[in-house]
């Protein structure tokens, strides 16, 4: 009998959510046209890229979010940030690709920042893999981009 293993994240909206992690910051959000849809929102922060997942990422549009991963990448030669805190459902084929994404980052000296606040089930997850894979994870989107600007 396979048993299946869904970490399943309390729901937040895509505003509440960019409200609670950018702060002030939020009114320096600009979205970027032409993105990849679903449930990310993709655009700039003070020039920094910043992809923010709300819902779910799974087999059916991980694909979608490494597509926003790599327009971001496009953007600049900045450090990239991920903000999970509004994702529900974050799978495996999601975790792989976040993996591998930030290998392809750190070959062309780059950084990825994940935002998790500290009470997101995933927090414990990124906290084990992020010293392992050299991933940057922080609660706020404050502390991602001044770490990221500290970068630069």
């Amino acid at each position: 009998m396979e048993v299946s293993r869904r970490l399943i994240l309390p729901e937040v909206t895509s505003t509440e959510m960019v409200n609670k992690l950018a702060g002030a910051d939020a009114r320096n959000w600009g979205e970027m046209p032409g993105m990849p849809t679903g449930p990310f929102r993709v655009g700039q922060v003070n020039g920094i890229p910043v992809i923010e997942v709300a819902g779910d990422v799974d087999a059916s549009n991980a694909h979608t979010l490494e597509a926003a991963l790599e327009q971001a990448a496009l953007m600049d030669e900045q450090p990239v940030v991920v903000s999970l805190g509004g994702s529900t459902y974050f799978d495996s084929r999601g975790m792989h690709m976040l993996l591998r994404f930030n290998r392809r980052l750190e070959k062309r000296r780059r950084r990825l920042l994940v935002v998790v606040p500290w009470q997101h089930p995933l927090k414990a997850v990124l906290d084990a893999l992020g010293s392992a894979a050299h991933i940057t994870v922080v609660q706020t989107l404050a502390e991602a981009l001044a770490a990221a600007h500290a970068q630069v």
